[in-house]
């Protein structure tokens, strides 16, 4: 029965997304090619030979999920909130109609996945138009850390589908000024720190984004005599939720609460303890006090994008984490070479901002590059979207 519903739910996924392109032919074959590679992992992982990040927190989830299943009504009113358990919670609503099917919640996983790279294209072109958006979408059609974390029982791309989801109505709403876009952000970022409490900080960005560019309006039109209604009412309204945000001072899965923020104890409690096992960032990365939080910040967000660097490498299994940091590595020095584009382009620039503040705060979180591996997973995709016009200029300097 487990067999048959996995079959079950992987043609299902077929008939949705072959669905999703009967409208967009010309995208046919990236979506297809997508569900594809993903399925075919899935089916390797479960018949044929576990893949590298399927033995550990792929397992817990699954196990956690059919444990929850037996009793599903007394499981949802007694649920105490847990990034982790809430995914579990989530997959253990179909596990309580149906007989326990691992190769099932994989495809749940298969077909958000391959959303991703839909959503890939949306965005790109809402950023950077059409003509540029086929070839992020083929990219990340065939990443394969991507590939085998959506053939996985993990959270990671139902993470990246509410991060990318977040960021589109972003992009919209810089483009058309439409507060229902703007509200569709807030949802999905909350969405998304349902699954992963740091995922808050890309909301605490756009949030901080929208309050300075406020601020720089009501200053400039102070100096010239006049409020302008509008910037003073935003300003107001977060200084009003920024003051009700410490006094409720609420348990921030993964973060803690707003006032631990406020001092470095925090963070060098989540470092010393997180900073363990073969694959665990060197000494000198973990902070021991506030100052070397402060200028450890650069190399510890290169240590997350790029890492295991060569030195680091001390088993097989390491090297895959090599190559991926290669691929961070060239993506990097694309958006970099791209910065003159993104500068030009308000709703790119707000999406490299939000990355660039959620990049920055999970690297404060991450202390080993096996989980580093796991984490820049979910933001390769935008990595890949704000890279393209450096790789298609490159193109045409190599056809000419």
């Amino acid at each position: 029965m487990a067999d048959v519903l996995g079959a079950g739910a992987l043609l299902l996924n077929l008939l949705m997304v072959s669905a999703l392109v009967a409208r967009r032919q010309r995208f046919t074959l990236i979506l297809l090619t997508a569900l594809t590679l993903r399925t075919s992992a899935a089916l390797i992982h479960y018949y044929v030979l576990p893949l590298p990040g399927g033995l550990a927190d792929a397992v817990g989830f699954e196990r956690t999920a059919w444990e929850f299943s037996q009793d599903i009504w007394g499981t949802i009113t007694d649920f105490r909130y847990s990034t982790s358990y809430i995914y579990s919670l989530f997959l253990a609503i179909p596990y309580a109609f149906t007989d326990r099917s691992p190769l099932m919640l994989q495809a749940f996983s298969v077909l958000v996945g391959t959303l991703n790279v839909y959503l890939v294209w949306k965005l790109a072109s809402e950023l950077w138009g059409r003509e540029y958006a086929s070839r992020p979408a083929w990219i990340v059609a065939i990443f394969p850390i991507p590939v085998m974390y959506a053939a996985l029982t993990m959270r990671e791309a139902y993470i990246t589908f509410f991060v990318l989801l977040a960021l589109l109505f972003v992009a919209r709403w810089v483009n058309s000024g439409k507060l229902r876009h703007l509200a569709g952000s807030v949802v999905a970022f909350g969405m998304g720190a349902a699954f992963h409490g740091g995922i808050i900080v890309g909301l605490l960005s756009l949030v901080a984004l929208i309050v300075l560019s406020a601020g720089t309006g009501l200053a400039a039109g102070l100096v010239k005599g006049r409020v302008p209604l509008r910037s003073f009412a935003i300003v107001m309204a977060a200084v009003i939720g920024l003051l009700l945000l410490f006094l409720v001072d609420p348990s921030i899965p993964k973060l803690g609460r707003p006032t631990q923020l406020l001092g470095p104890e925090r963070y060098l409690q989540v470092l010393g303890v997180r900073a363990r096992g073969d694959a665990s960032y060197p000494v000198w990365l973990v902070a021991s006090n506030g100052l070397e939080l402060v200028y450890l910040v650069p190399l510890r967000v290169a240590y997350f994008l790029f890492s295991p660097f060569p030195w680091d490498v001390r088993q097989a299994a390491h090297f895959i984490g090599l190559a991926d940091g290669l691929i961070f590595m060239a993506l990097t020095f694309a958006v970099a070479a791209n910065f003159d584009l993104i500068k030009r382009n308000k709703a790119a620039l707000m999406v490299f901002l939000i990355l660039a503040g959620l990049i920055v705060a999970f690297s404060m979180g991450t202390s080993n590059f096996g989980t580093a591996l796991r984490h820049r997973s979910k933001f390769v995709f935008i990595l890949v979207i704000l890279a393209v016009p450096a790789y298609t200029r490159l193109r045409r300097k190599i056809a000419r």
